[in-house]
């Protein structure tokens, strides 16, 4: 007797998160909680990737106008200048002291004004030119004077054409905002003056860009291109500025918009906030880069009041999502939480044994409603199940019974028969062994046969194909010694010829003693030759005694192939009458093989089938036992199902009736 292994159910250990969203209205709670938050999120993120692009809009487009507004004060700062050049140009005593090119008289009188307008302009420069393109005086600098100013656009145009000009320009004290005026004493042109206004901080601060206050920070930079592109920091020279500041720019940039005078725009952090910095480029008069202007917009202060509303709506919304999701999750607890806790209960109650368990969750006409109704259905189809079940159990078991009784009966005939099949089996067999050895015998002697054959076959085949060997060696040497006779012939051809040039050689060296010294060269060239010549002969001849000895050779070679061929093709004659005589009596053999092989196939087929049937004979018997056991089984099973009906009619559990037939002991 063994004990059967228990089967019962084990409890099964839930993970943390199988025991939060262990409920239905739980999961579904917050599944909606994590969309709906998914989803605002992403709204926000949108709105505000959208706000920072708005951003970056607004800053460029207020450092065009910071841009458009410095180029409106630079040209009215560059008519201020020409205005006040052509005020001063039509004072007469500049005009007779520039005219007598008097720098002492025209120094005094131009002080006066130097230092009356220097109280109310930022001026920069008072300067006086004479033609071609050369400086006179400069009120600002008056001990230099008497260079060439070719390099100044400005001065050699407004020489040149006589009239006015203003514009932005650089010269020996800077970039400055410049006006040039003609000179005129007694209608005879004499000269130019140039007043330069400085790019001063004041001129950046008076910079308006809208009805808005925006911060931001501004500053002119002078260019030294060279320097810059060797990546000297100090090329950047400030000018002027509103807020004096060191961004993190790198000089990549401003080389860009000096060479190219296209503007440029990026990030920067000063002060340990971040700008959006424009870089505007300043142009001359000539349409070159004079300087860069760096307009730097405060983007934290544009940015910041975003993040504050980005973060106002995240709480509100926030706060939004938590009281819809509870009253979501009332709605839930109400209408359907509690009909499926009472649906739960229910099927509890049938997994019990207790079938007539009443299910009330109200009139309902949605799915908790069919719900219902079909579970009601299935209590009434289960209990009617069950008595059915009852009755097919009873007659199983009766007729289970009886087939074991039958088979037990045909079970021991089959025995009876399996032995006295076993014995005709036995005696077939030893008949059909008997014959096969036989058949093995022939079968080998029939093989020694063959193989004597094909030995002979081959035989006269490599015998016939030597024959044709040495019929092949005998052309070959035939040929071989037709043309050693050419290679005599061309052999004494070179020795002839090197007779003739040696001869040839004796001759020169005759004529070279005749020439004297001028022949000297002459006859080493030619004793030269003639030892070529004698050197040849030598070879000729070692070559015409080898020919002689290869043509001998071949003569006594060829003298044997005839004997050598007839002996050939007699041991091939011979190999192929072994051949036939061996093939005649292969076919004998083979005849006697077939009558002992179909001797032995029927023996062999007689001890097969009594074999087959004494297999089927034993199969079935198993097959009886099979079914024997298996009929037992089916009695086991049909008490074991009428004890499982007897315990669900009498109330107890679902899990006691399953785990009750496992707990029984087997029998071995």
């Amino acid at each position: 007797m063994t004990v059967a292994e228990d089967k019962s159910p084990q409890p099964v250990r839930l993970t943390l998160w199988q025991r939060v969203t262990g409920s239905i209205i739980t999961s579904f709670l917050i599944a909606f909680i994590l969309t709906t938050f998914l989803a605002l999120a992403g709204t926000l993120l949108l709105r505000y990737r959208d706000s920072l692009a708005d951003v970056e809009r607004q800053e460029s487009r207020l450092a065009n106008l910071l841009a458009q507004s410095l180029d409106a004060h630079v040209r009215q700062h560059a008519d201020l200048a020409q205005a006040l050049a052509t005020a001063i140009s039509l004072d007469e005593r500049i005009q007779g002291a520039f005219s007598n090119r008097d720098r002492e008289s025209l120094l005094q009188i131009s002080q006066t004004y130097w230092r009356e307008l220097r109280l109310s302009y930022p001026l920069a420069q008072f300067h006086f030119h004479v033609p071609p393109s050369t400086s006179f005086l400069r009120v600002h600098q008056p001990d230099k004077y008497g260079d060439s100013l070719a390099d100044r656009p400005m001065v050699v145009e407004a020489i040149t054409n006589r009239k006015p000009l203003a514009g932005v320009e650089g010269g020996a004290t800077g970039v400055s905002i410049r006006g040039i005026a003609p000179v005129f004493y007694l209608d005879r042109f004499i000269g130019t003056v140039e007043i330069g206004i400085a790019f001063n901080d004041q001129l950046l601060r008076d910079l308006n860009i809208s009805d808005k206050e925006v911060p931001y920070r501004i500053r002119i930079l002078a260019v030294d291109l060279a320097r810059l592109r060797a990546g000297d920091p100090n090329s950047l020279t400030p000018i002027a500025a509103n807020v004096y500041y060191q961004p993190d720019i790198h000089l990549d940039l401003y080389r860009t918009v000096t060479e190219s005078g296209v503007l440029q725009h990026t990030y920067a952090t000063v002060d340990g906030r971040r700008y959006y910095v424009y870089l505007y480029p300043v142009k001359d008069f000539a349409g070159q880069v004079a300087a860069v202007a760096e307009i730097l917009m405060d983007h934290t202060a544009l940015v910041e009041p975003l993040r504050r509303s980005l973060i106002s709506d995240i709480i509100l919304r926030t706060a939004l999502l938590v009281g819809v999701s509870l009253l979501v999750w009332l709605m839930l607890k109400v209408h359907i939480r509690r009909p499926l806790r009472k649906l739960a209960e229910a099927m509890q109650a049938i997994a019990s044994g207790d079938l007539y368990h009443s299910l009330d969750i109200g009139l309902r006409r949605d799915e908790l409603g069919l719900m219902a109704q079909a579970f009601s259905k299935l209590q009434k189809y289960l209990s009617h199940a069950l008595s059915q079940l009852d009755q097919m159990a009873q007659r199983l078991a009766a007729s289970s019974e009886e087939l074991a009784n039958a088979m037990e009966s045909v079970g021991m005939s089959s025995q009876q028969i399996s032995s006295t099949v076993a014995d005709i089996a036995g005696g077939a067999g030893k008949q059909a062994e008997e014959t096969s050895t036989i058949a093995t015998s022939m079968g080998e002697i029939q093989q020694l046969s063959h193989d004597i054959a094909e030995r002979a076959n081959q035989s006269a085949i490599q015998t016939h194909a030597m024959a044709q060997a040495i019929q092949g060696t005998s052309n070959t040497l035939q040929q071989l010694g037709e043309r050693s006779d050419i290679i005599r012939r061309t052999v004494a051809m070179m020795a002839k010829f090197a007779d003739e040039t040696h001869l040839l050689a004796l001759n020169a060296a005759v004529e070279a003693a005749r020439a004297g010294a001028a022949g000297r060269g002459f006859a080493v060239l030619a004793d030269e030759i003639r030892q070529l010549a004698r050197s040849s002969a030598q070879a000729t001849e070692e070559v015409t005694e080898q020919s002689r000895h290869i043509l001998k050779t071949i003569e006594q070679l060829l003298a044997g192939m005839p004997t050598a061929l007839a002996q050939v093709q007699e041991i091939a004659s011979l190999s192929e009458r072994i051949a036939l005589a061996s093939q005649h009596q292969n076919e004998r053999i083979t005849k006697v093989s077939h009558a002992l092989s179909e001797i032995s196939s029927i023996a062999e087929q007689n001890a097969a089938g009594t074999e087959q049937l004494a297999a089927a004979i034993e199969e079935q018997n198993v097959s009886l036992e099979e079914l024997v056991v298996l009929s037992q089984e089916l009695t086991q099973m049909a008490a074991e199902l009428r004890n499982s009906v007897d315990q669900i009619y009498s109330g107890s559990s679902a899990e006691e009736a399953l785990s009750t037939p496992a707990a029984e002991t087997a029998t071995v």
